[in-house]
């Protein structure tokens, strides 16, 4: 006998609580596994009746409220479009929840399931996950919704500690905010002690809500600049995990070694970012090195989500936290060994490249067209593989001898962003190699690509572009010319401006200091051209100190050899006032560094200029810094005294631009020496400069007391052993690369 739909719904409001009854129970079992019939009710409007009823809980039968929860899962479980319509019903999340906290067990668990399709389906808005739900009060002790969830975790029911843990996972995944409210309210022991279960169920619930929780916050986006602080986490109760982690490490299913590592992972990172001065438990160090590296490793091409639905269907009920984490092995294995040169090792002796070479492969072979999940998961392999080599040079070979650069190369020009940015960083990485620059990346074209990008819209691409690109404008770079030929001077200096968020104008001013570096006389007119002196000065007067160590450096290469036929003197001597007031402003040691470098080279040109630095107050400062603790700031400050105090008539253009021709002791006679040199010498003396040499000749630091013995030649002592007079002169010119790349070849 079919029933009518209209009159059904009718029957949901009789004054008859049995026909109420009957009804909701009818329309329960009519929906079940019919998606045809839960569009024609949707239609008629069953789910705005069945929250109408489930909205007076108070005045109506446990049985009805049971059997109308269960017809709306029916509706949940369902495809997108219906799941949708009961999100967007009015206050249909916060009466769910309220249902959710009953003390009737079979009442929540029976929301429990609607609530757990809300929370785990990928399509569900942030607003409604975070906003309905974060503030909402229940009962009539006014409890928070997120101290619900964590009252749920410790409940006798099973099926209620895996939805809370569930809806946990997922509101600390889209929110800070509500990370730091449920570990306000004490959710991590909560979590912690649903460990001890032994159901796999549970278990892998569990990990989800403890990987989420734990979580570091971010502090290299640059869609959120200011980076968060660490989350208020007490090691001592999260430590409590350890001694189970080992043993989940071994489990059979992936998917539980897979966020056993990454909880292992968070901690490592929380430890780092919570104080950084602190050292890491050597207990947790032991895990990560031993079981969590060679774990992820293992893990590489595993399909621990073989099981799960996509975007366009709801995941069931009996899929295990579903949406606890979207991270694979992959991505785990880049936060664990990015900046760890010891952990990146253990990795690749362990053939982590290798395998992710050939995952990154198949993924190229599959289907890709507008397939964001295979996008994200190449995205994340070449994140890993660029975090495996950026500082092991045997790493970036085996990048190449496996194939992976032609591939993220065609990554480059991706639709997708995320994958933009990955296949950039491995180009970083691999441009940290002399050899890499002059072979491998020249041979695969991805000079132009990585300099296209430097236009993107995305913030993290144009921060992971730019950085590859600071190093492909070295001099030695094969693909300089390339770079200067295709507009990437203005292209760096795009960067510097205001508007950009600090790391990126620091990309764009360090990508002109490197491009600087041994420049030719045009290349540095094109720079200070495109820049202006003005620009140049406003970077100087940045209040960011990395933007003004970038500029110091800058301009420590521009005014490299012959600085008069770049600048005009009122500039240079407007420099000069600059660095002045640098030095005597307590400004971090690199920056006194590129200063001094500055003075040097400068102290390098015409002789108006070294007299112009023979003031008193520079004179005096500089002589500070020969007591410095650092031996690179003594040594930079000798080679001042020794470009200002050397005579110009032992100096020939040839000699100062051939570094071979002049093999033999140079000696050096009072009786030679110019007037200007002599007379600048002679103030030196008088402020002091010689006894402080004579002091340093036995310094602890070799080079400086080598640069010392050269110095007292100019005050008539000695001769400069082995030196020859461009390494005299020019000894404090160009600087390279990033301070934070290993040395090149």
């Amino acid at each position: 006998m079919s029933i009518n739909p209209q009159t059904l719904l009718a029957s949901l409001y009789s004054e008859d609580p049995n026909v109420r009854l009957n009804a909701s129970r009818s329309l329960k079992n009519i929906l079940i596994g019919r998606n045809h019939k839960k569009y024609e009710y949707a239609a008629l409007g069953a789910i705005q009746a069945l929250l109408t009823i489930l909205s007076k809980r108070k005045q109506e039968r446990d049985d009805i409220i049971i059997q109308c929860t269960a017809a709306l899962g029916s509706f949940t479980c369902s495809e997108a479009e219906i799941l949708k319509q009961v999100v967007d019903s009015p206050n249909s999340v916060p009466i769910l929840f309220h249902l959710l906290a009953d003390s009737n067990t079979k009442i929540a668990e029976a929301s429990s399931r609607p609530i757990n399709d809300i929370f785990t389906h990928p399509l569900t808005p942030t607003h409604i996950i975070i906003d309905s739900v974060i503030n909402l009060t229940i009962g009539n002790e006014n409890i928070v919704a997120p101290k619900v969830i964590i009252n749920l975790l410790g409940h006798s029911s099973e099926l209620l500690n895996n939805v809370a843990a569930t809806v946990l996972t997922r509101m600390c995944k889209e929110s800070r905010f509500a990370t730091e409210v449920f570990l306000a309210h004490q959710a991590l022991p909560s979590v912690i002690s649903l460990l001890s279960k032994q159901t796999a169920f549970t278990i892998e619930c569990t990990l989800g809500a403890l990987t989420a929780l734990t979580f570091p916050p971010s502090t290299q986006s640059l869609v959120y600049p200011p980076p968060f602080p660490p989350l208020n986490i007490d090691f001592n109760i999260l430590n409590q995990c350890l001694n189970i982690m080992p043993k989940l490490l071994k489990d059979q299913r992936p998917r539980v070694r897979l966020l056993s590592a990454a909880i292992l992972t968070n901690i490592r990172e929380l430890y780092k970012m919570t104080n950084p001065t602190t050292e890491i438990p050597e207990d947790v160090l032991n895990i990560i090195k031993k079981a969590v590296v060679p774990t992820l490793v293992k893990l590489v091409g595993i399909n621990e989500n073989k099981n799960t639905n996509t975007a366009n269907s709801t995941p069931s009920i009996n899929t295990p936290n579903y949406f606890a984490w979207s991270e694979d092995a992959p991505s785990i294995l880049t936060r664990l060994v990015e900046g760890s040169e010891e952990l990146q090792k253990i990795a690749s002796e362990g053939e982590a490249i290798p395998k992710l070479a050939a995952l990154l492969k198949a993924t190229m072979k599959e289907e890709s067209d507008k397939n964001l999940q295979l996008f994200q998961k190449q995205a994340n392999i070449m994140s890993s593989l660029a975090a495996l080599s950026f500082h092991i040079e045997s790493s970036r070979r085996q990048l190449v001898t496996h194939a992976v650069l032609p591939q993220t190369v065609v990554s480059l020009g991706s639709t997708f962003a995320p994958l933009r940015a990955a296949a950039s960083r491995v180009f970083r990485s691999m441009s940290r190699s002399a050899r890499s620059l002059r072979t491998s990346i020249v041979d695969v074209g991805a000079a132009l690509p990585l300099l296209k990008l430097l236009d993107d819209k995305d913030l993290e691409v144009l921060n992971a572009a730019s950085a590859a690109v600071c190093n492909l404008v070295l001099d030695f770079s094969a693909v300089k010319k390339l770079v200067l030929d295709n507009g990437g001077i203005r292209l760096l200096f795009h960067l510097t401006r205001e508007s950009y968020p600090a790391p990126l104008r620091v990309n764009g001013v360090w990508g002109l200091k490197n491009l600087l570096f041994t420049a030719e006389h045009e290349v540095k007119v094109a720079v200070i051209d495109t820049l202006t002196f003005d620009g140049l000065v406003a970077l100087l007067d940045d209040q960011n100190s990395e933007i003004q160590e970038q500029a110091l450096g800058l301009i420590r290469n521009l005014v490299y050899k012959d600085p008069d036929r770049i600048l005009q003197d009122d500039q240079v001597y407007l420099l000069l006032s600059k660095v002045e007031t640098l030095l005597y402003a307590g400004v971090k040691e690199d920056c006194i560094k590129h200063a001094l470098y500055i003075l040097c080279n400068l102290g390098n040109g015409p002789e108006r200029y070294e007299e112009a630095m023979m003031k008193d107050s520079i004179l005096s400062r500089l002589l500070e810094f020969l007591s410095h603790k650092l031996p690179q700031l003594r040594v930079a400050t000798v080679w001042c005294a020794i470009n200002l105090g050397w005579p110009e008539s032992e100096i020939t253009t040839d000699s100062k631009t051939e570094e071979n021709e002049m093999d033999t002791d140079i000696k050096t006679d009072a009786k030679n020496r110019d007037g200007g040199s002599l007379s600048r010498v002679a103030r030196l003396r008088e402020l002091g400069w010689e006894r402080k040499m004579n002091e340093l000749i036995d310094d602890q630091d070799v080079e400086v007391r080598e640069r010392v013995r050269n110095c007292l030649s100019i005050f008539g002592r000695g001769s400069l052993s082995s030196s020859n007079v461009r390494t005299i002169r020019e000894r404090g010119g160009p600087i390279t690369i990033r301070n934070e790349m290993e040395k090149l070849d």
